[in-house]
């Protein structure tokens, strides 16, 4: 993999992880017991969570490689060997915090890979994490959402610092991001009520009335993922508009 890959992206989870001898019971141990310490110097950069972080020794690792530190509703933290940065987050409705880290380093990665700055890149990280943890389940990503987030942005091989602290205001503030956002959020509730309502109906016996709010259901998702695209059309416009 090292061969073949410009740059490698590791999740710690799977580095610190033991096994108990008998029962199979697993634990986390320190990253340097565990086997893997030899080959950070091939990793451009390690994710952890801020409770896995304490089993890393951040201020070692950073001096190999760069390290991500993720803390949820406060963000992410970068650091690197001669200097860190906090990266803001951007305020959401937790339902489900599943997989938040999955998505914020798939969101991490195509950032760097669309051209972004490693703290820009963060931040999309952010931005990505904080929709998937809004709903239960998986998230609801629309492939148009995605398009147009990647068209609105204007990505090039590099970002203007005003563009930057920009977005990363509004994220703190979660002012605006909010209003934008705030529409398609009450669409998705209305989603989970029509079905919720609608397994109810269903096992009342009332099937075709079952069916009706399962259509409604099905309408509330297509409007909550029209907004979603609309909302990530509009911060990203902000942002440009401010730089």
């Amino acid at each position: 993999m090292h061969e073949i890959c410009r740059v490698i992206f590791v999740d710690v989870q799977a580095l610190i992880r033991g096994f108990g001898g008998d029962d199979g019971t697993v634990s986390l141990v320190n990253l340097k017991e565990g086997g893997f310490y030899r080959l950070l110097p091939r990793i451009g950069v390690l994710k952890a969570s801020s409770e896995e972080a304490v089993f890393v020794d951040v201020e070692e690792v950073r001096k190999l490689c760069c390290v991500v530190v993720t803390n949820g509703k406060d963000g992410c933290k970068v650091y690197w060997r001669d200097g860190e940065l906090q990266i803001a987050s951007f305020l959401a409705s937790q339902q489900d915090p599943t997989g938040a880290g999955d998505i914020f380093l798939g969101g991490f990665v195509a950032g760097l890979v669309q051209g972004l700055s490693v703290p820009d890149a963060a931040l999309v990280g952010n931005f990505f994490g904080s929709l998937g943890v809004e709903r239960i389940g998986l998230p609801k990503f629309d492939l148009r959402m995605l398009q147009s987030t990647a068209r609105a942005s204007g990505c090039t091989s590099h970002s203007s610092q005003s563009e930057f602290h920009y977005f990363r205001m509004v994220a703190a503030k979660g002012d605006e991001y909010q209003v934008l956002r705030k529409g398609a959020r009450q669409h998705w509730d209305s989603m989970r009520s029509c079905y919720q309502k609608a397994a109810a109906a269903y096992s009342d016996g009332k099937k075709e009335y079952a069916a009706y709010l399962s259509d409604q259901g099905k309408l509330q998702t297509k409007l909550a993922q029209e907004a979603d695209e609309k909302s990530s059309q509009g911060i990203f416009k902000a942002r440009k508009k401010r730089a």
